[in-house]
């Protein structure tokens, strides 16, 4: 059968009721080459995510990846749920939340569409999956690709339009997230550089800016986070102390004012930069 004919009969079964579809004939069409399966997934629209989901047509969304060291955006089946989840984002929700997520398992390309499509949810939707988000450690997960924060400030600017400041305070904390000591020695010993948090450009996620919008009656525990997470990044030194104190100050902060330093908005040049923008945030 040549790709016309493919093509054709792919796109007579999409004109048609999901419901008078039949999976067996169907997978056979598009599991006859990838540019099939890429049509298919291109033309169907949202009507057909419950009948997907409910054959398994989605399933390789739950494989562990093979290499677990790179990924790419080749699979078709979370393009077509990232179209989809504008107008189905409660069921593409039920989808992501129904994923697990964890160092034995994980799928990065996944778990990096995972964090683009929450970066569109609605607020409604979004609070759903920002505990599995937390939980999961999906940051941490990630921290080996470089993240940038783009889709994570879109969702803490969600949350905070919403005024659901329950869950900006939830997200923020997963992404003021520290890295271990033991994660701190491996990469003391490798050319990547002691950055304590898992974002390449913690700037980006402008988690900082988000934090100090918060009401009122959310200010305290935002404070509980930054204090938290000034005193993780303090435990996370490598170096000890001579003589006073039991571990010197890694990330030589010796020379900051502590009291007069004010968050700024301009570009941070390095990780040491984020790591001051947590001490005046805790004025705010």
């Amino acid at each position: 059968m040549n790709q016309i004919v493919l093509h054709k009969k792919i796109d007579s079964i999409l004109r048609s009721k999901p419901k008078d579809a039949k999976s067996d004939e169907l997978k056979v069409l598009i599991q006859t080459n990838l540019d099939a399966q890429q049509f298919f997934f291109t033309q169907a629209d949202e009507r057909w995510l419950d009948w997907l989901w409910g054959n398994s047509f989605l399933d390789i969304i739950k494989q562990k990846a093979k290499d677990q060291a790179r990924y790419s955006y080749s699979m078709p089946e979370l393009n077509y749920l990232e179209k989809v989840a504008q107008k189905k984002s409660e069921k593409v929700t039920d989808i992501i939340i129904s994923i697990p997520i964890s160092v034995e398992n994980i799928n990065p390309k996944v778990v990096d569409r995972f964090s683009r499509i929450c970066s569109g949810l609605p607020a409604e939707q979004l609070k759903r999956v920002v505990p599995k988000i937390k939980e999961e450690r999906w940051i941490a997960l990630m921290s080996s690709f470089n993240q940038f924060g783009f889709e994570y400030e879109k969702m803490l600017s969600t949350l905070s339009q919403a005024k659901d400041f329950d869950n900006v305070l939830l997200l923020a904390e997963a992404i003021l997230a520290i890295r271990t000591k033991e994660e701190m020695k491996q990469d003391a010993s490798s050319y990547v550089n002691e950055n304590p948090f898992y974002f390449s450009d913690l700037e980006y996620t402008k988690v900082f800016e988000y934090l100090t919008s918060v009401d009122d009656e959310h200010k305290d525990q935002a404070l509980g986070i930054i204090l938290t997470s000034i005193q993780n990044i303090i435990l996370t030194s490598q170096e000890k102390g001579e003589k006073v104190f039991a571990s010197s100050e890694t990330f030589h902060l010796y020379d900051v004012d502590f009291f007069d330093i004010k968050l700024g908005e301009d570009k941070r040049i390095s990780y040491r930069d984020d790591i001051q923008s947590l001490l005046p945030v805790r004025k705010y």
